[in-house]
């Protein structure tokens, strides 16, 4: 018993001091798939064989393991000042320095990755059929109560779809969306989603709920019937003061989560403004208010949250 303990911690020393080796030279020289990978961008076409062999050749000597080749550019990008005889994308000449650098790079043993577009931040192009293309899911909702001793199965007849082209459900022209000219318009059902209403579920008008505001013309069915195509507008309040929706219930009524759609869609690459801020606040009377929680903005055009379990007359 003995022996065979002193041959078991002999074999752990051994493998102990073989893993801090290989430790060491995998420090130096690390494996493939734990070398870094960088974003390649190929500018307005400003590329060359000579160029592109300089770069690729530099990562090899980096250590980088491979990269993303990304074609970019544009107005949006400033431009591009050309530096070589430009090659415009997809050309003949485009392809032949595609081809070496695709090449090179597997000479090199360099992973590649190929960006899924040209032009910056966007995919697509007139050789993408619109089913293939990138799509945004929109939905209806119909109610159907059951007839439980009916004998043939119950004919559902569904809303129509919303057909514009546009971010968020039917939003027109607003900062929810910006519809681009000359989209094809292209639909096709996804799924049907069936779940069952609690029997005690009720709606805000059932609840009894009013609304008032600090300035703009609103009704309950209006906030709440999902058309975003059907809004008014909420008036801005001067500097120091704020703009507020406010709904009151006939009693105390518990909220526990929220469902906000519009206020400030916050961009892909921005951060939210300092003077931008959304509350929920809860009221016994009407007068004195406690807040509940900050509600933040978001990069989706509609965001539910839930929040501290809160009981008021008063929203």
């Amino acid at each position: 018993m003995k022996r065979f303990f002193s041959v078991l911690t002999g074999l752990m020393l051994i493998l102990g001091n073989l893993g801090a080796q290989d430790m060491a030279k995998d420090f130096q020289d690390p494996p493939k798939d734990a070398r870094i990978r960088v974003w390649w961008h190929w500018m307005d076409g400003n590329i060359s064989k000579d160029g592109i062999r300089k770069d690729i050749e530099w990562f090899k000597r980096a250590g980088i393991g491979g990269f993303q080749q990304f074609d970019a550019g544009g107005t949006m990008m400033g431009g591009g000042q050309a530096i070589v005889e430009k090659l415009p994308y997809m050309s003949d000449t485009w392809k032949d320095a595609f081809r070496y650098a695709i090449r090179l790079a597997d000479s090199l043993d360099l992973e590649v990755a190929i960006a899924s577009a040209p032009g910056w931040s966007s995919t697509g192009g007139p050789w993408v059929k619109p089913e293939n293309a990138m799509k945004r899911l929109t939905w209806r909702t119909v109610e159907v109560k059951g007839d439980p001793k009916a004998k043939t199965p119950q004919k559902i007849t569904f809303p129509e779809p919303f057909g514009n082209v546009g971010k968020f459900q039917n939003a027109g022209e607003s900062s929810l969306t910006s519809s681009p000219a000359n989209i094809e318009y292209w639909y096709d059902d996804v799924a049907v989603i069936a779940m069952r209403i609690p029997d005690d579920d009720v709606s805000m008008a059932q609840m009894g709920a009013e609304v008032s505001t600090s300035g703009g013309d609103f009704t309950v069915a209006q906030l709440t019937d999902g058309d975003l195509a059907n809004g008014s507008s909420l008036k801005v309040n001067p500097s120091g003061t704020h703009s507020w929706i406010q709904y009151s219930f006939p009693e105390k009524t518990i909220v526990r989560a929220l469902t906000l759609v519009g206020g400030q869609v916050r961009g892909q690459w921005a951060s939210e403004s300092p003077s931008y801020s959304n509350y929920l606040q809860a009221s016994d009377n009407g007068i004195d208010w406690t807040t509940v929680c900050r509600i933040p903005s978001g990069s989706v055009a509609q965001q539910t949250i839930d929040i501290p379990i809160t009981a008021a007359k008063y929203f």
